[in-house]
């Protein structure tokens, strides 16, 4: 959550590059999260709530990039515990529904803080310490 003087979040590559906003003298330090690949298609066999939830959170992903064909069957599955949570009659079926929700939504960066998460491995393969400690060697 943070207090109000903890700014805004950062916006990933894929983001800035959508809104053309990426500049690479302010933003090149950043690693590029944006997939090149066929977008994700829904699957036929999507109904009701699953197949709702669909179209308002994955294609606006697809259309980003953050989720192409390879990850149609997690983002299907994701749209089959979202339904399942919002049918669920008990406590305990929509407390499974919803963690399970949850991990599947991390995947895609759904939330603040699982964005700022998926920040792709740096080209070189070193993390930013690494970089930082090689420097002074």
């Amino acid at each position: 959550m943070g207090n109000q003087n903890s700014g805004r979040p950062r916006k990933s590559v894929a983001a800035l590059k959508l809104h053309g906003t990426y500049r690479k003298d302010r933003h090149g330090d950043r690693p590029d999260d944006t997939v090149d690949g066929a977008l994700c298609q829904k699957p036929s066999w999507l109904e009701g709530e699953a197949s709702a939830f669909w179209d308002r959170v994955i294609v606006p992903l697809a259309l980003t990039g953050r989720a192409v064909e390879l990850d149609g069957d997690l983002a299907s599955g994701m749209c089959g515990w979202w339904a399942e949570y919002r049918s669920a009659e008990t406590l305990k079926d929509k407390d499974l529904a919803w963690r399970n929700f949850v991990a599947a939504a991390a995947k895609f960066g759904l939330s603040p803080a699982d964005r700022a998460k998926l920040a792709a491995p740096t080209s070189s393969g070193q993390s930013d310490f690494d970089k930082d400690m090689s420097k002074h060697a």
